[in-house]
């Protein structure tokens, strides 16, 4: 009995200890779970980085690329672009975009030289320098003949305009588009046609807006009211200007390039710009050229706030009349998918989009259909663009009311995936 009870103790001890010795080797196994699954995570994380940083160095390089890219004009398809156009020509839509750009012209000659030139006012972007230029001309006359150095000033404000945009308009035409520059020369032409006919035509060129009701001296009350209803025409008749795919030059090319490159809002790029321009414009015409100090210059008359009042106005209606930047969804079928891909990838579309295989309800044949999302501007410029890749495509454009997700702001992977590996794909 003692033996058995000897041998069931040692047997015990034994459990015991193979037990201990179990737990002890789940231990060591735990911990070199654990151990693993921390170097597994940190290898993670360290991968991650590392793509984080090869995006954000990718997104610096095309920054840093921007100005060199301004200037290469290697990859440009003007002529294709020209041909396209000439092809797909339809006189009924283009008769339309130039009504649309004679009352844009007209509206904006009206704002100018009843408004914003009577109330000492800048207008936006480029033509500040363009008015500040004329001021310098006709210097000599501003106290001598106040109503000749008005007509003057108005008269040879768009000529000059015009010869500063010479070699905006050109580069404008490789690099922003070649409908684009059309209808802005367009514009331009007619713009200069109008004001000259309005400081010529006799009883025109003298008439003054609330000359009965406002004084001279009430120089507050004339410059507010004169920029909220400058603006209010001017941003209308821009609007409608940017509905035919056109602009008023100047600033627009540039902003409207850098909008489309970087995906920045164009409103805020012409606006922050104009600020800018009209900062720097009021401080040569009033410090440099008047002499005045600079607290005086600035807030001695109401000209400068009044200007920047006007400013807003015409952004606010501008988008109200256009806006350019409600976001549209595009549908695309066609055969040349891979090339219209390419297209979105090299001009650095950041948005979301799929890919699917469809077939015609019809003819039976397969296409590919592709659906992504971008703005009314970008679009405008877009639809032009792919009809030169594939003149026989279907696409349909819906406005999309808000999006959530995709591809937003970030840059594209390094190579687009080939479509004829794939059935479907996020782009």
């Amino acid at each position: 009995m003692e033996k058995n009870d000897d041998k069931n103790k040692s047997s015990q001890q034994d459990n015991i200890g193979q037990e201990v010795k179990n737990l002890k080797e789940e231990k060591q196994k735990s911990k070199k779970d654990l151990a693993r699954e921390e170097k597994i995570k940190k290898q993670q994380l360290k991968k991650a980085q590392k793509e984080k940083k090869k995006r954000e160095k990718r997104a610096r390089q095309k920054r840093k690329s921007l100005f060199l890219d301004a200037f290469n004009f290697k990859d440009t398809k003007i002529k294709e672009e020209f041909h396209s156009s000439w092809k797909n020509f339809n006189i009924t839509n283009t008769a339309k975009n130039l009504w649309w750009v004679l009352i844009g012209a007209f509206l904006t000659s009206i704002s100018f030289y009843y408004f914003i030139n009577p109330a000492n006012l800048y207008t936006n972007g480029l033509s500040a320098f363009a008015q500040l230029i004329a001021k310098v001309i006709f210097f000599q006359y501003e106290k001598t003949d106040p109503e000749l150095y008005e007509q003057m000033r108005a008269l040879y404000y768009y000529p000059i305009l015009f010869a500063m945009n010479i070699p905006i308009i050109i580069w404008g035409l490789f690099k922003v588009g070649w409908r684009f520059s059309f209808y802005t020369v367009i514009y331009m032409g007619l713009n200069i046609g109008l004001l000259t006919g309005l400081s010529l035509i006799p009883y025109v060129k003298d008439f003054k807006v609330f000359g009965a009701v406002l004084n001279e001296n009430e120089v507050l009350s004339q410059s507010f009211i004169f920029a909220v209803l400058g603006g209010l025409i001017n941003g209308t008749g821009l609007g409608l200007l940017f509905k035919t795919g056109g602009s008023s030059g100047g600033m627009d090319f540039i902003s409207t390039y850098i909008s489309i490159k970087r995906k920045y809002s164009v409103a805020n790029i012409i606006k922050n710009t104009n600020i800018v321009i009209v900062i720097i414009a009021v401080f040569l015409d009033g410090t440099i050229l008047h002499k005045r100090s600079v607290p005086d210059n600035y807030f001695s008359d109401p000209y400068f706030f009044a200007t920047i009042f006007y400013i807003y106005v015409t952004s606010l209606v501008m988008n109200r009349v256009y806006p350019k930047f409600m976001m549209m969804t595009v549908f695309i079928i066609s055969t040349e998918i891979e090339e219209i891909r390419k297209y979105i990838y090299a001009n650095n579309y950041l948005r979301g989009g799929n890919i699917w295989n469809v077939k015609g309800l019809y003819s039976g044949k397969e296409y590919n259909m592709m659906m992504t999302t971008m703005s009314l501007l970008e679009y405008n410029f877009f639809k032009y663009k792919i009809a030169n890749i594939d003149p026989k495509l279907f696409m349909i454009a819906v406005p999309t009311r808000n999006m959530h997700g995709g591809n937003q702001g970030n840059p594209p992977s390094d190579k687009p995936v080939d479509v004829k590996k794939i059935t479907d794909v996020t782009v």
